[in-house]
């Protein structure tokens, strides 16, 4: 079962964007926010003429606090706390659930426990962008983390000050890793205003490139696919109530002197709550 994490990490890492925004954030110190993300996966791939699907149903719980407001930025602590996943492939399947203690022997818990209820402080701009660690060692570690967790960064979204239905913009967005490099555009546009609430429709693209070794094995990855919803942002906080997404994916996996063709659907729903 130890061959599902490549996959099973490509699905996640579909996920980890970080959003960047025009105007500044209005977030207060203190604040404290549940995060909830529900997400399904399929992957398709072929191999000597056949097809091999991959499910993951994934549940996770993140809770944020903003502890620094400075001139020019925000700290907060991001601490996964819980995590429900199974996986399905090839007749095979692996489940983890954090909140079961038996759980800990589950073939997917190694994924999670460098991570689970461990604090990371993080520090954004105004606008809403991650603030790269000064330490190089510290820098690496912030990358790793972003790439290996469920933990989406279009928490926060910086709205624009002159919102209108019909408004439009579009963030650039970008992750580079030893193993990963992500790069995607999230173009927004006002659906409709109500009251503190102004609604969001998503579209966009993304690319993925992927190189590392699994079991002994360089693969190599390449992806490229769209992606559309809607998001739900407080006009007040430009703190993200709720978004709805589906990404689809295709490309090809290099390893073992083969090319294997890939198709990957993702499709995600995110709540965050201020507690």
């Amino acid at each position: 079962m130890k061959n599902l994490k490549q996959f099973f990490l490509i699905a996640f890492f579909i996920t980890a964007q970080l959003s960047f925004g025009q105007n500044k954030l209005s977030l207060k110190k203190g604040a404290k926010y549940e995060k909830i993300t529900e997400t399904n996966s399929i992957t398709t791939m072929s191999m000597m003429g056949q097809d091999m699907e991959m499910v993951q149903k994934e549940k996770s719980t993140s809770l944020l606090e903003i502890i620094t407001e400075k001139d020019d930025f925000f700290e907060f602590t991001n601490k996964l706390t819980a995590v429900q996943v199974s996986v399905e492939q090839m007749g095979q399947e692996a489940t983890f659930d954090s909140t079961d203690d038996e759980d800990i022997k589950s073939p997917l818990a190694a994924a999670y426990e460098e991570h689970l209820n461990k604090k990371r402080k993080i520090k954004i701009d105004k606008e809403g962008k991650v603030i790269k660690p000064e330490n190089e060692e510290a820098q690496e570690e912030l990358e790793e983390e972003l790439a290996n967790t469920q933990e989406t960064f279009s928490i926060f979204i910086a709205l624009p000050k002159d919102l209108s239905i019909g408004k439009n913009w579009t963030e650039n967005q970008s992750l580079n890793t030893d193993e990963i490099k992500i790069d995607s555009n999230r173009n927004y546009e006002v659906k409709s205003i109500e009251d503190n609430l102004i609604t969001l429709t998503l579209s966009g693209d993304i690319s993925i490139i992927q190189d590392m070794v699994n079991q002994g094995t360089e693969v190599k990855s390449k992806l490229k696919g769209t992606l559309a919803g809607e998001v739900i942002v407080d006009k007040n906080t430009h703190v993200v109530k709720s978004e709805e997404s589906i990404t689809k994916m295709e490309g090809t996996t290099h390893t073992a002197g083969m090319d294997i063709p890939m198709n990957v659907n993702t499709s995600t729903h995110t709540t965050i709550e201020e507690l």
